[in-house]
């Protein structure tokens, strides 16, 4: 991993927590390092002492990228110290600065650069994400807790970046070329679905459309059905999975995921977005660029092809009403659709993605 020499947020966004506790279901929340083990093993909680019992103990271990890591144990998917108002018994009982690092800083996501630098963004999966952004700015929490972001999972961006299959590029001759234009376009008040149009022609073309293109999918639609259909096959089997596994969050996150591909491959026809719902759609995708997460996919052209899926999904199915909805969709979608997870929706799901950011960059 590289050394992290700086760190870069981005200025205009801004979160705060909202204590949803939908945070604290569904994932696993490691690794858990030794001196908060240590405090929360020597407390006798009180409240869900219980459920503590019931799951074995606080922690447990499992496995994560093939290697074993000590997490907070789990019943039903729920953190054990996810108590039935939504709050966190760690925090109530120890105070905030007791709990694990990555439930501090959650929805944070870090990602350092060959150069050093660590790009800090949120994650967008935040279920409370449509009154948290009115928080405060980002860059104030992340310059509180700088000491914590270097202990946070982190994404390392290879020096020599595969855009393609056949074509990969340094990391920097990318960024000058891709992130940090499309990161211009994206501030630019343009419809969502013509500014994914522009990331294609930024990667893989000659810049972004003259012309806003905000009506793709209509213009694509066997490629987009065939990718649904492998969208919603994925989503199904992982649901049955995750429902034997004692894990309804995820189970049911899945199935919602299943019913938008499978509407879409019948119905190619799309919602309209809330004008606010517009806007955290456009957030999102700067934190996608920005933090580096079009990098999990097996190439860039990919993770674009692949967003490109998940926006038109989040279009798809019963009107959303307002920001909330929104916010939950898009929750539901980045939870379930992962670009670190092509293969697992099938072994040409990546090129068929590759393929539809080529077509969107070609017109």
């Amino acid at each position: 991993m590289t050394d992290i020499v700086g760190v870069s947020v981005l200025p205009e966004a801004h979160f705060a927590c909202q204590g949803t506790g939908m945070c604290c279901q569904g994932y696993q929340f490691g690794p858990i390092d030794d001196d908060v083990a240590a405090r929360i093993l020597a407390h006798p909680f009180v409240e869900n002492a219980a459920r503590i019992a019931a799951a074995g103990g606080p922690f447990t271990t499992a496995e994560v990228h093939g290697e074993p890591m000590r997490v907070l144990s789990r019943v039903n998917g729920r953190c054990v110290f996810l108590a039935d108002d939504g709050l966190c018994v760690v925090h109530k009982e120890l105070g905030a600065e007791a709990k694990p690092a990555l439930c501090r800083l959650y929805p944070l996501n870090v990602a350092v650069a060959p150069d050093g630098v660590a790009y800090v963004s949120l994650n967008m999966e935040c279920a409370g994400y449509a009154q948290g952004r009115q928080g405060p700015p980002l860059v104030d929490t992340v310059e509180a807790h700088l000491d914590l972001v270097g202990t946070l999972p982190t994404l390392a961006v290879p020096a020599q970046v595969p855009v393609t299959f056949e074509r990969a590029f340094p990391y920097e001759d990318v960024f000058d070329a891709f992130e940090a234009p499309a990161l211009e376009d994206l501030d630019a008040t343009r419809d969502p679905l013509a500014l994914v149009a522009d990331l294609c022609g930024r990667l893989l073309g000659d810049g972004p459309h003259a012309e806003p293109w905000d009506d793709w999918p209509a213009r694509l639609p066997a490629a987009l059905t065939r990718l649904a259909g492998r969208v919603a096959w994925r989503a199904r089997e992982v649901a049955r999975e995750e429902a034997a596994a004692g894990d309804p969050v995820d189970a049911d996150l899945n199935r919602q995921v299943a019913a938008l591909a499978e509407a879409a491959t019948h119905d190619a026809a799309l919602q309209a977005l809330p004008a606010e719902g517009a806007e955290i759609l456009r957030e999102h995708l700067q934190q996608v660029v920005f933090g580096k997460a079009l990098h999990k996919a097996p190439t860039l052209a990919a993770g674009v092809g692949f967003e490109a899926v998940r926006i038109w999904l989040l279009h798809t199915g019963a009107p959303l009403a307002d920001a909330a909805a929104v916010v939950g969709r898009l929750r539901a979608l980045n939870r379930v659709l992962r670009p670190s997870d092509l293969a697992g929706v099938g072994p040409d799901f990546a090129p068929r993605c590759e393929e539809l950011c080529e077509a969107l960059a070609s017109r």
